[in-house]
């Protein structure tokens, strides 16, 4: 699937969800995840050239190139290696899988990546993203050093495991992680 249908049908699918805050396990972008691998391993944005980057599409719905690429990244992250990852142990196990790749390419990993954990330009796109896409981060808690893993896995969380966690969820002020055996979820004090 072409980059620019992708992104968009990935964002269609965002904005049918309700709430304020959205994850991007609740889009339901299972049917597409060998299109959004595809996309991430075939995509040549980097931070040198991404504002020379052509996406008349994109543009049109005013989404910025930046914006595409951290939603690519978390659809990849969340319908790829949801079953692998866990907190505490990210960056590894999501560089393991990019390197294990590098058949079709090195270029994600190469530009996005320092010693196998995100670079700034990375973690700029995400957060563009979710502020973009109205979806689920950690941003408010910037001292915490893990507000990365954080949006990572509440991108993953166990929506269904509890009748009203997704409304629950919903509330953008939140105190607390609670983690147990790779299951994360929020209480509020």
């Amino acid at each position: 699937m072409e980059f620019e249908k992708l992104i968009l049908d990935i964002a269609s699918r965002l904005e049918s969800v309700s709430g304020h805050k959205k994850s991007i396990i609740q889009a339901d972008l299972g049917d597409m995840s060998d299109d959004i691998e595809d996309a991430l391993f075939t995509i040549k944005v980097s931070e040198s050239n991404y504002l020379y980057q052509n996406f008349p599409k994109l543009k049109e719905q005013n989404i910025q190139t930046v914006e595409a690429i951290g939603l690519l990244f978390l659809s990849y992250l969340t319908y790829k290696l949801r079953f692998q990852l866990k907190y505490g142990v990210v960056w590894p196990i999501v560089s393991k899988d990019l390197m294990k790749n590098e058949k079709l390419t090195t270029f994600f990993h190469d530009n996005y990546f320092l010693n196998n954990h995100p670079n700034s330009f990375l973690k700029m796109c995400i957060e563009k993203a979710c502020s973009r896409f109205e979806i689920r981060n950690s941003f408010d808690h910037r001292d915490d050093e893990k507000v990365y893993y954080n949006t990572i896995l509440l991108q993953m969380g166990i929506l269904n495991r509890f009748s009203k966690l997704n409304e629950w969820l919903s509330y953008s002020s939140f105190n607390h992680w609670c983690y147990d055996n790779q299951n994360l979820w929020i209480y509020r004090k």
